[in-house]
């Protein structure tokens, strides 16, 4: 049964362009400030993406609604979590039923391995190791999707702007993305985006950390520095009252 909603779909494909945006600004944000950590509140933080996504946009209906997830910065977050919720809980759904289908081509060929005359152990370790590792995976990708899910966003009712109420509609509407062509590109590019942003920031926290190391090194050998000067100070004094006696 396909999605005939339009309006539906536009919200949706209005969101995800949102959110790509989103990105991008994060990713750049990362890469020239290398600043994983800012010192704005969320809702000033998030005023300060909508104003990117406003003047980096051609679109009207982006523009239209950024412009009002700015104007109400604190029910704004609340949709924008809402939107960034449901694209992220598609993407481990995504992840979990490629790690099903993977497991079953596993088992499909540990089973074709143990009928042959000769099973070849070596490929059976192999296989074995791809299992244990996509079951690890699937540890964490399920406690996602159950926190994911888990979340509540019934305070989203009280939202008046009209602009805004039908994102409210996400919540139930956002996984029909597979019945739009369009929609499901524009996820796929969404996904893709998340992953250079998160791998972004975490080369920016690695960088980080490499200086915070490189302060600290300085500081000891500073410190050792200044340690041997005292003791050679110490031994000088020594050698003087050595001499005078």
């Amino acid at each position: 049964m396909h999605n005939t909603d339009q309006t539906k779909d536009d919200v949706i494909e209005t969101g995800l362009d949102i959110l790509l945006k989103v990105y991008e600004f994060y990713r750049k944000k990362l890469t020239t400030e290398n600043d994983v950590e800012s010192p704005l509140s969320k809702e000033d933080q998030f005023v300060k993406m909508m104003n990117y996504v406003i003047d980096n946009s051609d679109d009207e209906k982006v523009i239209e609604i950024a412009t009002a997830l700015k104007e109400e910065p604190k029910q704004g977050l609340k949709i924008f979590n809402l939107m960034n919720d449901k694209a992220k809980l598609m993407g481990y759904q995504d992840a979990k039923e490629k790690s099903n289908e993977l497991v079953a081509a596993l088992e499909k060929v540990t089973e074709s391995n143990q009928n042959a005359d000769v099973p070849n152990q070596k490929l059976q370790e192999e296989i074995d190791k791809m299992k244990n590792i996509e079951d690890a995976k699937m540890l964490t990708v399920n406690t996602k999707i159950k926190e994911l899910e888990s979340k509540d966003y019934s305070t989203l009712s009280e939202i008046k702007d009209d602009r805004l109420k039908s994102f409210v509609e996400l919540a139930n509407n956002f996984d029909k993305k597979l019945e739009n062509p369009k929609i499901k590109d524009k996820l796929d590019k969404l996904y893709g985006s998340m992953v250079v942003t998160l791998k972004a920031k975490k080369e920016s926290e690695k960088e980080s950390k490499e200086k915070d190391n490189e302060s600290d090194k300085g500081q000891d050998k500073q410190e050792t520095k200044e340690g041997k000067n005292q003791k050679e100070i110490k031994k000088q004094r020594n050698r003087e009252v050595d001499m005078e006696r």
